[in-house]
């Protein structure tokens, strides 16, 4: 019999390979949204359709060039509301989805909430900009709480629900309005479940954001970094300086 010739063999093994491993791209995670991914409706009816950009919250760039490194970390962001961070992390479970396969975790203060974010916002990400389909997937993946995909699992929690954390290994866990999120007896706080979760994954990520509540866990976690501040030009001289409401001026005295 004549032997298989070896341009042939390396040709079939790479169309093989080629179905189960691609490279992920070199351009930044913010780089890729702005090329391929459209607002959703349900995000913002003025922008429903352009493609995002990062020059309207600049300072989530950081946050998109941190969790596409390799390595195990966390991130924590001390925030107000409405600041766009929310919505870049659904991009980056989007990227992930896409390039990185790894299970998922996005914990939010009630199952209600979780249920109410996966509808109205992180599924039309991934439906509007027909993901399903750059993943080989179809509809049957998108379930209310739990995403199947090849290689990856979604889930959306609730923080009070922590018997939904048990036995579940996780590449990018999220932590929203954390301090919302209640002690859990026994079982400690969410901060405390996602590490476990987060052990074995070699390139592990955990995400926390909140405004400051009541228990300020964001703060005690930010605490522990590099504690970093979003710092903002002046319009007049262009000093830069981080927003702090005692340093606000304003020019009409209905907003004194």
């Amino acid at each position: 019999m004549k032997p298989p010739d070896m341009q042939q063999v390396m040709a079939w093994v790479t169309s093989v390979l080629a179905g189960t491993y691609m490279p992920e791209p070199d351009e930044e995670i913010y780089e890729w949204a702005e090329r391929t991914m459209r607002i959703p409706a349900t995000e913002n009816e003025e922008m429903a359709g352009m493609l995002w950009s990062s020059n309207t919250t600049p300072y989530v760039r950081d946050l998109l060039r941190w969790v596409k490194r390799r390595g195990k970390g966390e991130f924590w962001i001390k925030k107000s509301s409405q600041v766009g961070f929310t919505m870049a992390v659904l991009i980056v479970i989007c990227w992930f989805c896409v390039h990185r396969p790894g299970n998922i975790a996005y914990a939010l203060d009630s199952v209600e909430e979780a249920r109410k974010l996966s509808r109205t916002r992180l599924m039309k990400w991934i439906e509007e900009n027909k993901l399903l389909a750059e993943m080989g997937e179809d509809e049957d993946a998108l379930n209310n709480l739990t995403y199947f995909f090849k290689g990856t699992t979604v889930y959306m929690l609730g923080a009070y629900s922590s018997g939904a954390w048990a036995n579940k290994s996780i590449a990018l866990f999220i932590l929203d309005e954390l301090d919302k999120h209640p002690y859990q007896e026994g079982e400690g706080t969410t901060v405390t479940l996602a590490r476990e979760r987060c052990k074995r994954p070699k390139n592990a990520k955990i995400i926390g954001f909140s405004t400051p509540g009541d228990t300020d866990q964001i703060t005690t976690e930010w605490k522990t970094g590099t504690q970093e501040e979003i710092r903002f030009p002046f319009p007049c001289c262009g000093y830069v300086q981080a927003l702090k409401r005692e340093h606000l001026v304003y020019s009409t005295k209905e907003f004194k």
